[in-house]
């Protein structure tokens, strides 16, 4: 490997580390914003439907394996 080559490979990495730093900054960000009523009531109904997929599901397969009458 050439001194140029090498001082082209050490712009494109220290090129990719900038990119790297300013996408890492930009979710930090993200993750610390304060999350808005509408996200926490979405997040809110999402888990309570779950939880009665969850119920529901077994229920029925309970009663398919005949353990509930």
């Amino acid at each position: 490997m050439t001194g140029s080559e090498f001082e082209t490979l050490r712009s494109e990495l220290i090129g990719l580390r900038a990119d790297i730093d300013r996408h890492f900054a930009e979710v930090e960000a993200k993750l610390d914003a304060k999350p808005s009523i509408a996200m926490l009531y979405q997040a809110v109904v999402t888990l309570m439907f779950g939880i009665g997929a969850v119920v529901t599901s077994t229920v029925v397969i309970l009663k398919n394996i005949g353990l509930m009458g």
